[in-house]
């Protein structure tokens, strides 16, 4: 039950759950239009499968490079998986290690993506086809469809299209292959954001 105050009087509403999920759903799409308007910061969020590889890492990479044009204040991102096996841990230790081997602190906890997130951010980036499908399975139950979804090597010269393979169960050579993939296809995805919106330090 929500109640509405309203002058001398209290309207009573009573919602079925599913309801009650659109209504929030309703809100999240009014904060995020309430947040453009007064900012206009570009949300990006980045999904794997158990954000812990792949997601965490194109998350660290694309901070590094919009800090370093100077667009920290026009241009957010986070990362998420589909799946719900590694929520609230630190990426897996061979991402750290890649990430510092290449200069690259990573600081982040895994979390799934959610419903909600189509309303916050105006691009989500799958890291595969498979990942690419579970986020359109989810979207039949958003309301909001103002974001641009894509794979994140639709921007990759060297692989357009493909998957960012996941490196869980390989070794090191995977983990900066992936590094690699993902550094070159950032900056592509950077240049097209630029492009895009016109962005300038």
């Amino acid at each position: 039950m929500i109640l509405f105050p309203r002058k001398n009087y209290i309207i009573f509403l009573l919602f079925p759950l599913k309801t009650l999920n659109i209504f929030k759903n309703f809100c999240s799409l009014v904060h995020k239009f309430s947040s453009k308007n007064q900012d206009a910061v570009i949300k990006i969020m980045f999904v794997c499968l158990g954000n812990i590889c792949r997601s965490p890492l194109a998350e660290g990479i694309f901070k590094r490079q919009v800090a370093d044009l100077n667009l920290d204040h026009k241009i957010v991102c986070d990362s998420a998986g589909t799946s719900n096996y590694h929520i609230g841990q630190d990426p897996d230790h061979r991402t750290v290690s890649n990430a510092l081997e290449n200069g690259l602190h990573l600081n982040h906890k895994g979390q799934q993506f959610r419903i909600d997130h189509f309303a916050m951010y105006d691009y989500i980036v799958a890291m595969d086809q498979s990942n690419l499908e579970d986020i359109l399975l989810l979207k039949e139950k958003a309301l909001f469809n103002e974001y641009e979804l894509t794979k994140m090597r639709q921007f990759d010269n060297l692989g357009k299209g493909l998957d960012v393979p996941d490196p869980y169960f390989g070794g090191p050579q995977g983990f900066q292959e992936v590094y690699d993939i993902l550094d070159r296809s950032n900056r592509s995805f950077l240049d097209y954001l630029i492009k895009k919106h016109n962005l300038t330090p």
